[in-house]
């Protein structure tokens, strides 16, 4: 499902340089926007209402913008928050300029919902080796988070791949569709060695060989 636009009024900004400082001092925070073939523009907003904002967008979240009392909105992505390094306050944002007619790429969170039947009865661990998928789409259909439903899963044997994930056809999938995303490991039952210490070892039974490849690190998507 694409987001919600979120929307935003900011005003050129012609205070640079250390001289910010007196801007945020007045509830103001100097943001930046950018893109592809367009020109950058200095601005600021209300910090109150950046606040807010920022408790809402995530990175593929779209933000119209609109500069004083421009009649035509910026169709924008959220791309840099720059922070204090001790009070976390927000410094400044930049903000992606885009066209809404041309088709943009971008790595998409993968989230799980439904409850396994293999951890419900047998005690399965998930295995989530998939955390974000990239594909190309329009902005106004680029989707913030994509799921995958883990109800399917009923024996270790089985995977969940990127060809389980349902798509809008208005999204073009990037990523390899057989890649996959999500199984489930047998439980770890503790064996008692000769010395009656224990260790951990996986139950094999039910479990098909491994051919999915290392399980990827947990990234930020773009």
């Amino acid at each position: 499902m694409a987001n919600s636009v979120l929307e935003i009024k900011v005003q050129k900004r012609d205070v640079v340089g250390k001289n910010v400082r007196f801007l945020r001092k007045n509830g103001k925070t100097p943001i930046h926007l950018y893109g592809n073939g367009v020109e950058s523009v200095s601005l600021e907003i209300e910090t109150d209402e950046l606040t807010r904002l920022l408790n809402r967008a995530g990175p593929n979240t779209p933000v119209s913008i609109t500069i004083d009392n421009d009649s035509e909105p910026r169709f924008t992505y959220l791309r840099e928050v720059q922070k204090h390094p001790v009070t976390e306050k927000v410094l400044h944002v930049d903000f992606l300029e885009v066209s809404t007619t041309e088709e943009i790429i971008s790595n998409i969170s993968v989230g799980l919902i439904g409850e396994s039947p293999a951890i419900k009865s047998y005690g399965g661990r998930v295995n989530q080796t998939m955390r974000t998928i990239r594909v190309s789409a329009l902005p106004k259909d680029l989707p913030e988070r994509l799921e995958i439903d883990l109800s399917f899963l009923d024996t270790f044997e089985k995977v969940l791949r990127v060809s389980d994930i349902e798509i809008s056809s208005d999204v073009t999938l990037l990523t390899d569709s057989e890649s996959v995303v999500v199984r489930i490991s047998a439980p770890r039952r503790a064996a008692t060695t000769g010395g009656g210490s224990e260790i951990e070892e996986e139950v094999t039974s039910n479990v098909a060989p491994s051919d999915e490849g290392t399980e990827e690190e947990i990234t930020e998507g773009q």
